[in-house]
């Protein structure tokens, strides 16, 4: 990305001292303010991230909207799906962070996500969990695979004790990911979709089109994800496709794996992170906390991120 310096918009004195403190563990130069008045003194074509809370996202869209060189993160205490369509809007907005209320963003969340942005590399599910996490990994081909796995899913949840409706959240987000890696992902040489005219079929997946399904935890976090090696996920499909999802709206199940999954996880997942070689590779990540509650979890800011790698 080219940046030589970190912007950080908070009108909450508290917030803006954290941000900060963690930011300066990145190394970039940091001007952090209060007032949104305060930005356009520093807007000089200088190459900045933007860290802002919601709060100014107006202000933010129309940074993004006269300045190119600009790249920015918003973070949220309320809904993160009033986010969704300026990100569906900006290319140059691909993280969301949802907050606890009255709380500060994740610190972990916020410095892996600006690391990435700055361009460090992609580091592996470990990053997300803490040193001594346990899990496992499987390369699915066929359906009776995906199956037995979707069960695996559950067995893992149920050894973590999480309640039983969390189990099934995962067992259901696994088997959803892994129909979009298996039936919407493929195509052959001419572009063309292979699988996804008859998704209840079973098939058998050629060697380089097998999908791959990690998940593990640390006794904090449960994180799945699941890779296909296509990169037919497009941004738009992404954050569009979420919010015509909770708007009721028909959901758009082309380009492979932009269906029901992406809402799914998007509802399953505190976290959501979406990373894409295009052409390449889709990776699909959710992250759930396990000491929250389920009522807690269905009010708590979405967290949403998307990374493309060319």
């Amino acid at each position: 990305m080219g940046v030589s310096r970190i912007l950080i918009l908070d009108q909450n004195k508290l917030t803006l001292r954290k941000v900060t403190r963690v930011l300066a563990c990145t190394g970039a130069k940091l001007i952090p303010m209060e007032d949104p008045s305060e930005l356009p003194r520093y807007l000089d074509g200088t190459p900045s991230l933007l860290c802002a809370s919601a709060v100014d996202i107006a202000t933010v869209m129309g940074v993004l909207q006269s300045q190119p060189e600009i790249e920015s993160l918003v973070w949220t205490q309320e809904k993160t799906d009033k986010l969704l369509p300026f990100a569906h809007q900006q290319k140059r907005l691909s993280h969301l962070l949802g907050c606890s209320k009255d709380s500060p963003p994740r610190e972990w969340e916020l410095l892996w996500t600006v690391k990435r942005m700055l361009g460090g590399e992609s580091p592996g599910l470990g990053s997300l969990l803490a040193w001594g996490y346990t899990g496992f990994k499987e390369h699915i081909r066929t359906t009776d695979q995906r199956d037995a796995c979707v069960e695996g899913v559950v067995r893992f949840c149920e050894k973590l004790n999480c309640p039983g409706r969390v189990r099934e959240m995962f067992g259901e987000l696994a088997h959803e990911l892994l129909m979009n890696a298996m039936f919407d992902a493929p195509v052959d040489a001419a572009g063309r979709p292979k699988y996804a005219a008859d998704r209840k079929a079973h098939i058998q997946l050629e060697p380089t089109e097998v999908a791959t399904i990690r998940c593990a935890s640390d006794g904090m976090r449960i994180v799945i994800s699941v890779t296909d090696p296509f990169g037919r996920l497009p941004r738009k499909s992404i954050f569009s496709g979420i919010s015509r999802g909770l708007g009721g709206g028909e959901m758009d199940t082309t380009n492979g794996g932009a269906g029901l999954g992406m809402l799914y996880i998007y509802k399953s997942a505190a976290i959501s992170v979406f990373n894409v070689v295009p052409g390449h590779r889709t990776q699909v990540i959710g992250i759930y906390e396990l000491d929250t509650n389920q009522r807690e979890f269905r009010g708590l800011p979405r967290s949403v991120h998307y990374f493309a790698t060319t």
